[in-house]
């Protein structure tokens, strides 16, 4: 049995007055201190946190979530917060002895739960970190839940689908073996016109047809990205045979001419650390522009915060064209030289993939994992142009270059341009890229009111 306070502080007294201690007093007061700071010191039992505490409404779903994974064998331990928002919904963490990193609960509003493991949460709030204002959650949503039962995201995912985020459907992605996890998002169309829609046709338009791509690269990390010599060096060298230059040497070649896009040279816009253009044109015989293509880059600026690249192509008066035509060959070339809505396919695949994989390269040598801030995008263009003076002949319509007959009929009548943005994951493989590009161009057909414009007719 234990002594009684009483008791020891007797026996205590009588040591030290026998040693020529304090008085019994001051040795009763101070114990007297130390028993009660003792007292005072001893923590009360901690309550625990219930499954689904927090926020009202989550806890009979999220008790139902944890029995249902426990009768799987499925143990996330015990909640480690209450439930609280963040992003487009609520959150739960819990702590396991088996575990190191814990898990997470997370709902959308009116839907299940899903369980997700602490390091592949991590790497989701990770993702979305770049976004101005910091609303990680916010920006690329949950994983897209089960209708049917509490869905498990465990440590070994490799494609995690994410819906509710400001960005849109997205993907979480990470290469089999590897840590490095990347967000990209679902390929989906619009008519939303880009902030850089507009680049680099500033200077007077003579009558002609500009076939365009421009990429529009939200990167967090832009800051530290340059023009260096060397990779511009590079990717001057790369370009007499790149997939650009064959397809506008194909072009002429389908029409009996040999007409080939092998110089390139500094382009009409401005070359410096942060900007890039290169162009390689297709004279007459008599030193005309028959055609030309260039190639565009521009770091962030004051106008634009994102990475924008350009890649077109720009075919002058058909006129013209046939008589650079006519002048290789020596003899008269074929008729109609307008293109048809199959080389436009192949031209925008091209180029699509020229802005989002070849260009970057003149920045740094691998893009792959930078951080968004926002997604990225891709925008097709196809205009006829004319001078903004009017100069005679007559302001040119797509028909006039493209064989538009592929498309059906319209009730807009006659059309001078046509665009579509596209948000997409910027690495594609080829057979992917050009479905997508069929696709893209049935979805701005039909806006424009070509109603029978579908993917297997074009």
């Amino acid at each position: 049995m234990w002594l009684p306070q009483s008791e020891i502080q007797r026996l205590i007294a009588a040591g030290w007055t026998v040693t020529g201690g304090p008085s019994d007093d001051y040795l009763s007061g101070l114990i007297e201190q130390a028993v009660t700071a003792a007292r005072r010191e001893v923590p009360s039992p901690k309550a625990e946190i219930e499954i689904g505490e927090g926020k009202p409404g989550w806890k009979g779903m999220f008790q139902q979530a944890w029995s249902e994974l426990m009768g799987q064998n499925i143990w996330i331990g015990k909640p480690a917060s209450v439930v609280y928002w963040d992003g487009p919904g609520v959150v739960q963490h819990f702590e396991s002895h088996i575990a190191l990193f814990g898990w997470v609960l997370c709902a959308l509003p009116y839907r299940r739960p899903v369980a997700v493991a602490g390091e592949v949460w991590q790497a989701l709030q990770a993702a979305g970190a770049r976004i101005p204002g910091g609303d990680a959650l916010g920006a690329v949503g949950f994983p897209v839940p089960d209708p049917q039962a509490t869905r498990m995201i465990g440590a070994d995912a490799t494609s995690i689908d994410l819906v509710g985020g400001q960005w849109g459907d997205g993907r979480l992605l990470r290469d089999a073996g590897s840590k490095e996890w990347r967000w990209e998002p679902v390929v989906r169309f619009s008519m939303n016109m880009t902030r850089a829609a507009g680049y680099w046709t500033a200077q007077p338009t003579p009558r002609q047809l500009r076939l365009r791509a421009v990429a529009t690269l939200p990167w967090a990390d832009a800051d530290n990205l340059a023009v260096t010599s060397q990779r511009r060096n590079d990717l001057v060298n790369n370009l007499p045979i790149s997939k650009l230059a064959g397809l506008v040497t194909a072009l002429a070649q389908r029409r009996g001419a040999d007409l080939r896009t092998a110089q390139w040279n500094r382009g009409l816009n401005r070359n410096a650390l942060d900007a890039f253009s290169y162009s390689s044109l297709i004279s007459g015989p008599e030193g005309q522009a028959a055609a030309s293509a260039e190639v565009m880059v521009a770091l962030p600026n004051t106008m634009d915060s994102s990475v924008v690249t350009c890649a077109e192509l720009r075919v002058q008066d058909l006129n013209a064209w046939s008589e650079a035509m006519t002048a290789a060959t020596g003899a008269r070339v074929r008729h109609d030289l307008r293109l048809t809505m199959g080389e436009v396919i192949e031209f925008f695949t091209v180029v699509w993939e020229t802005v989002t994989e070849v260009l970057p390269a003149v920045l740094a040598e691998d893009t792959s994992m930078m951080h968004w801030a926002d997604p990225p995008t891709v925008e097709l263009q196809f205009a006829a142009e004319a001078r903004v003076d009017a100069t005679p002949p007559a302001q040119p319509v797509l028909d006039d270059f493209i064989d538009m007959n592929a498309f059906g009929s319209s009730d807009r009548g006659q059309l001078q341009e046509m665009a579509v943005t596209i948000i997409a994951p910027p690495r594609l493989d080829s057979s992917a890229r050009q479905g997508q590009t069929r696709k893209a161009l049935a979805y701005i057909a039909q806006q424009f009111g070509f109603l029978d414009a579908t993917e297997d007719r074009l």
